[in-house]
């Protein structure tokens, strides 16, 4: 015989008896008991289910709103919890608990975590309302979870989906999420439970890519970003599909440190170098990484360098690179969190960037060049720069003269950096310098190399010819000699002959230049 079945809401002194509940119904942990007793037992109404006067089975009432996109927003509540011991299973008392739930508010919702109760729930008289999703966001490589609050979590989650039908979540329910997140080892931006975990941002796009999604948006851990800034990432990638955006941050902020304004100029100009094109804030870690076009790119770097190289090769990849306004906060001196260590980040910074300058300058720009060498490009260059160009026979004679000078100066990986800074000093024409400078394209190596050796060899008065029994380290110093002396007389004679016979034909051709 069973006794009487009633229904309460549950007082302070009840807690010993849901402590059982929960640890029974869920097995949960001290830690999630401790959560559940600051956010939701203390704050939040629960209901409970009693056989002769004794709690049997419970379930908490979370306040909450639905929103429906382009409509308002409508009171509800969320059971959460509903559990029965197992003593007293069969009885119906979540029954009663759900009865009593929905005559408290007209919208009642709960989340069926599997399809048994899913149909249980569908045979009790419930209806689907929205489907489940689950947001990940990743932390910034190297960097441990943040700790947030619950306004911080409330507006990034209400960013992500202000387009989709979902229930609204107070701050102190958010709070609860934090909560969780981090005592199950992750932080605001890192659920492990899911697929993703904080193990840098790398492994995490090639995780979500693998996984169906398009997108991956990350978010320093420092509490410098506004979280509600996320909807203008989604306004953006709307109108610019598969474009890699960058928050781009007001440099003149209030408590903006020093070092982070030169730091920033600093990469900014060395991205224009390895890629041609301009950014106001290449080290900005809120931004939105579009996975497909990306895929599984290669990189060197896993910690803030990382930032930067994504974007380079991603735009040697030719994949759009943008900026987009962003608000930044500087907490005081003494209060400011960062997992920056100067000497060490700023030198592996600079080593990438070294990396990063040599392989644009042997690999992608000469890429870049063959790549754009089509017929009707060939004659537009000819025509702008040579043909109608306003400048006098001798000059662009020498111009292309400067441009092969410096492709067989002995400064390798900066040839061109070299050719258009100098023309530029020299007021010669710049492109038509840096283009005849790739005469040190790879097919050219061998010969430009030999040619060094050789001519430096009759300068010097040591030998060409070289044997392994003669490699001591004063021969080895006399080679770089001969091949440096050789080298610069090369680029000098080359360079010569080029402007000669650049003027003479141009001179024949009886070209004139252009003034329109």
């Amino acid at each position: 015989m069973t006794g009487p079945l009633s229904v309460r809401l549950a007082d302070p002194c009840d807690w010993p008896a849901a402590e059982a509940m929960l640890r029974a119904g869920f097995g949960d942990e001290d830690w999630f008991l401790r959560a559940f007793f600051d956010f939701v037992w203390q704050r939040c109404d629960t209901l409970l289910s009693l056989q002769d006067g004794v709690p049997a089975a419970m379930t908490a009432l979370l306040p909450c709103q639905v929103y429906q996109p382009g409509q308002a927003s409508l009171p509800a509540l969320y059971l959460y919890a509903l559990t029965t011991l197992p003593a007293h299973r069969g009885q119906g008392h979540a029954r009663r608990l759900l009865q009593t739930a929905q005559k408290r508010c007209e919208r009642v919702f709960l989340h069926a975590e599997d399809a048994p109760l899913h149909a249980l729930y569908q045979r009790l008289g419930w209806q689907d309302a929205m489907p489940a999703q689950r947001l990940t966001l990743s932390a910034m490589p190297g960097s441990a979870p943040p700790s947030v609050n619950g306004p911080a979590y409330f507006a990034a989650r209400e960013a992500l989906l202000r387009n989709a039908p979902h229930i609204v979540w107070d701050e102190n329910l958010c709070a609860f999420a934090c909560r969780m997140l981090a005592c199950e080892g992750g932080g605001l931006y890192a659920d492990t439970r899911a697929a993703c975990a904080v193990t840098g941002v790398q492994d995490d796009c090639l995780t979500l890519c693998e996984a169906g999604f398009r997108y991956a948006l990350t978010i320093d851990s420092d509490g410098q970003h506004y979280p509600d800034d996320i909807a203008r990432f989604i306004e953006r990638i709307e109108r610019r599909p598969d474009t890699l955006l960058i928050g781009a941050r007001n440099l003149t902020a209030d408590n903006m440190p020093a070092r982070n304004t030169f730091a920033n100029r600093f990469s900014n100009f060395w991205y224009l170098v390895e890629t041609g094109r301009r950014l106001e804030d290449t080290q900005s870690g809120f931004r939105l990484y579009p996975l497909r076009r990306l895929g599984r790119l290669r990189s060197l770097c896993s910690r803030y360098e990382f930032e930067v190289e994504v974007i380079v090769r991603a735009a040697w990849r030719g994949v759009e690179v943008e900026n987009i306004p962003v608000r930044v906060y500087y907490a005081p001196d003494g209060e400011r969190v960062s997992h920056f260590r100067p000497l060490r980040d700023f030198t592996r910074i600079s080593l990438l960037n070294s990396v990063l300058v040599l392989e644009a300058l042997l690999f992608y720009y000469p890429w870049r060049f063959f790549r754009a060498l089509t017929r009707e490009n060939i004659r537009r260059f000819i025509r702008r720069n040579i043909t109608r160009s306003p400048e006098s026979n001798a000059r662009l004679a020498a111009a292309m003269g400067w441009g092969v000078l410096c492709g067989i100066l002995p400064i390798w990986g900066y040839q061109m950096i070299f050719a258009g800074l100098s023309a530029h000093f020299m007021r010669l024409n710049k492109l038509v310098a840096i283009v005849f400078s790739n005469i040190s394209i790879p097919p050219m190596i061998p010969f430009i190399l030999y040619g060094s050796y050789w001519l430096g060899g009759r300068i010097t008065g040591l030998p060409v010819e070289l044997t392994l029994a003669e490699m001591t380290l004063r021969r080895m110093a006399e080679c770089l000699a001969q091949y440096l002396a050789g080298s610069v007389a090369l680029a000098v004679a080359a360079g010569a002959a080029v402007w000669a016979v650049s003027w003479c034909v141009m001179t024949l051709m009886k070209r004139t230049p252009c003034h329109e």
